[in-house]
């Protein structure tokens, strides 16, 4: 599954709109939209991405797969650090 895909499942299962996600992440609605049409792919800090886990109720190994595949592990130890 695409991360566009588990993003949009994982919100709505969690009874998130967009614009509620985009406001617990200090994102635009719009953001949002774009993560999950595929059009961007979020950069996320490491507090925004503890919060998406917790809104989620995922893991962080969870979104780090996704982080990983998208950006490349080298860009992701970066963005860690």
């Amino acid at each position: 599954m695409a991360f566009n895909e588990w993003l949009r499942l994982k919100r709505c299962r969690s009874g998130l709109s967009q614009k509620k996600l985009g406001e617990a992440l200090s994102v635009s609605s719009q953001t949002v939209s774009s993560w999950e049409t595929g059009e961007s792919f979020p950069k996320l800090t490491p507090h925004q991405m503890r919060e998406l886990c917790q809104l989620l109720s995922c893991s962080l190994d969870e979104l780090a797969d996704y982080q990983i595949g998208m950006l490349g592990i080298e860009n992701f130890a970066q963005k860690a650090s």
